[in-house]
């Protein structure tokens, strides 16, 4: 197999697919380097370093040496005005691979590698795995005939690592359609048993995250400190304003690192209850009846509950309230 000692670079999700098409490869003798490209949306966890360290994690288990690298602000800007549109919620599914596919063809050469592979089946998914779509996207990012897709190989035109002879068309497979039963059967004839999902865990797919994500999109506030907050807690708007009203303690904990200096904090004192922040720099007495009121009815007592607020300003002081609100009058504000 020393022939066919050649380099190529896995674009790698953390999905079955992505991660079958490298160990296709590496079956067959070729040297993969798996690159994994970690954005503000590719899980719900909020800290990215985090991220990094389970995809890095996942993939040494799996066999397959990768180089993980985060995309913040560029990806921002393709959620923000994707040229080529949304999926069906706030994906922008080609954008996306237009990027990643650039950002890997700028790293074959620092690698020494001679081509991509990709995890992409034929006709999966309507909006970018359709042929000509798969064609354009290859051509907007620049590698025309550079990218292998093992699973699908056998039904897509020729590449140029196949007309070069690096590697044999024998090797590669004719899957397509939404279907997994053929990936399932080759993840157990690989010994592969552990994965995500389809769609790799991105956010962007996720309806609830959408819409939460388009009313950030709408206020102009598209940047790390809300993409983090918006992965967290209960969501309400009193007068304009996020309310986030943490679920158990460790987002509580989180929210309190992210928000700490930056938004208004409540926490019961009383009673055992959730952690909230809201987005504002001073407080009305009616707003804060109305936020106390909202908090309340997650606490464990509904009644004269005691918080302590401290203000971004440094501002510190206690509060009672008398009575949480009724479900029915805390769902008119949620997000």
């Amino acid at each position: 197999m020393a022939e066919n000692k050649v380099k190529a670079l896995a674009l790698l999700s953390g999905g079955l697919d992505s991660t079958l098409s490298a160990l296709i490869m590496q079956k067959h003798g070729v040297e993969v380097k798996g690159i994994v490209f970690v954005t503000p949306f590719s899980s719900s966890e909020v800290d990215l370093r985090r991220v990094s360290e389970s995809k890095r994690a996942y993939y040494s288990k799996v066999g397959i040496d990768v180089d993980v690298y985060e995309i913040v602000e560029e990806y921002f800007e393709i959620v923000k005005n994707p040229l080529h549109g949304y999926g069906k919620n706030l994906n922008p599914c080609v954008d996306c691979k237009i990027l990643f596919l650039r950002k890997t063809k700028e790293l074959l050469g620092i690698y020494g590698a001679n081509f991509i592979i990709t995890g992409e089946v034929l006709g999966q998914r309507s909006m970018s795995q359709m042929l000509n779509t798969l064609l354009h996207i290859e051509r907007e990012a620049g590698v025309e005939g550079l990218v292998v897709r093992p699973l699908s190989g056998k039904l897509l035109p020729p590449t140029k690592p196949e007309l070069d002879g690096i590697i044999k068309r024998e090797w590669l497979m004719a899957i397509k359609g939404r279907g997994r039963k053929e990936q399932l059967e080759l993840a157990r004839e690989l010994g592969l048993t552990e994965f995500q999902q389809p769609a790799g865990g991105c956010l962007l797919t996720v309806p609830s995250f959408s819409e939460r994500l388009r009313k950030v999109l709408l206020r102009n506030e598209l940047d790390q400190f809300h993409v983090a907050l918006i992965k967290l807690g209960r969501h309400f708007f009193v007068n304009g304003r996020r309310l986030v009203i943490g679920r158990n303690e460790k987002e509580n904990q989180q929210i309190l690192r992210i928000a700490s200096g930056k938004l208004a904090i409540f926490e019961p004192i009383s009673t055992k209850g959730p952690v909230a922040v809201f987005e504002s720099q001073d407080l009305d007495l009616e707003s804060l009846s109305t936020i106390l009121g909202i908090v309340a009815r997650y606490c464990d007592e509904k009644e004269n509950v005691e918080f302590f607020i401290k203000l971004p300003s440094g501002e510190n002081f206690s509060y009672r309230i008398e009575k949480s609100f009724h479900p029915s009058e805390v769902e008119k504000f949620r997000n």
